[in-house]
């Protein structure tokens, strides 16, 4: 799949997606934020094999189901300001 243009949504909903597919997907133009990095990496921690997390091409392999994993979620500007 090939973002245009690139979107935190979009990105997020195509690895979920590619993460229960078969076989291998590539996401072309992902969006880079660090909301993009820590779902994929809570993801990973899931048993999700998928490599280039923060740049523009993100590789999932197929895999066994995703094991419940405890996460967290990154702070938000906006959080970080009401403290």
């Amino acid at each position: 799949f090939r973002l245009e243009p690139p979107s935190v949504g979009a990105t997020v909903n195509l690895l979920l997606g590619a993460v229960t597919a078969r076989g291998s997907s590539r996401i072309e133009n992902a969006a880079l934020e660090p909301d993009v990095v820590v779902f994929g990496r809570a993801l990973q921690q899931m048993g999700a094999r998928i490599e280039g997390l923060g740049t523009r091409t993100i590789e999932v392999e197929a895999s066994t189901p995703c094991n419940p994993s405890p996460s967290a979620t990154a702070p938000t500007a906006s959080n970080w300001a009401r403290s």
